[in-house]
């Protein structure tokens, strides 16, 4: 659902020259028909999953934390929060 190449600008931004402004443009579309098509949750996860596993949860914990961050950050309205 998020292309590698936006999660690849999101965690390194080591895009340089002229092709920055197109990636970042590239990238602000996508999410935003992610957004649009998948829902908030779908993108958050296709953002945070494999990073999260790469770090060495396991995978039921990652789906855990992400599906109780989603909803902390859903009840919460917007507002920061800190750790469970």
């Amino acid at each position: 659902m998020v292309p590698l190449y936006v999660r690849d600008f999101i965690g390194f931004g080591d895009i340089v020259g002229e092709s920055r402004a197109v990636t970042l443009f590239r990238c602000a579309a996508v999410l935003s028909e992610s957004l649009t098509k998948f829902g908030q949750a779908a993108v958050i996860n296709g953002l945070l999953e494999e990073v999260a596993l790469k770090s060495g949860l396991e995978t039921w914990e990652v789906e855990k934390q992400l599906r109780d961050g989603i909803a902390r950050g859903t009840k919460s309205g917007g507002t920061p929060c800190e750790s469970p």
